[in-house]
């Protein structure tokens, strides 16, 4: 089954030659990522100007067996490494002879690597060069390291990652952000 969290039908074509997508209608509900503005200075001609910023992923249900989840990419792109199998976005986009997207070609997975411990050592302590005065990088509060609970939206999200991936490898953090 799949449950479609964007506003819009998708139009799934299973090959370039496909005649019949699969159509999924919007399912009323809508997985988003938090968005927070910053104003610049505008244009000369009065235009405002700000610039986005993109945090947590809000309305996206839980894992359910047998369900799939389709996402926007930005929604997707910001659940690299949670290890949700159960979500995916529009495919590479099928263009009718005007150039309009009509649908997609399959679904985009979500993203992630598998990570070394070395590797997620060195992004750990390049990621903590720009740490506060709480000692963890965003002001991350140390219950929420130790907790085991969702990992803090206060986190950039390549330190989420990192956070996440050395978890699930059985880290535990100490206060300075150290881990082993």
């Amino acid at each position: 089954m799949y449950v479609n969290l964007t506003p819009h039908a998708i139009n799934i074509y299973r090959s370039a030659t496909d005649s019949n997508p699969l159509v999924i209608p919007p399912s009323g509900a809508l997985a988003r990522c938090a968005e927070q503005r910053d104003s610049l200075p505008e244009l000369p001609d009065g235009i405002p100007v700000s610039r986005a910023g993109f945090g947590a992923v809000e309305g996206l249900p839980a894992p359910v067996e047998g369900t799939n989840y389709i996402v926007s990419g930005l929604v997707l792109a910001a659940l690299a490494g949670s290890g949700r199998n159960d979500v995916f976005a529009p495919g590479q986009a099928v263009r009718n002879e005007t150039g309009q997207v009509v649908g997609c070609l399959g679904l985009s997975a979500v993203g992630g690597i598998e990570l070394t411990d070395e590797m997620l050592r060195l992004i750990w302590s390049v990621e903590c060069s720009s740490m506060d005065g709480t000692g963890l990088p965003g002001g991350w509060l140390w219950g929420e390291v130790t907790s085991g609970e969702e990992v803090s939206t206060a986190l950039s999200p390549l330190a989420r990652t990192i956070v996440i991936a050395l978890r699930d490898k059985g880290a535990t953090f100490d206060r300075q952000g150290k881990y082993w």
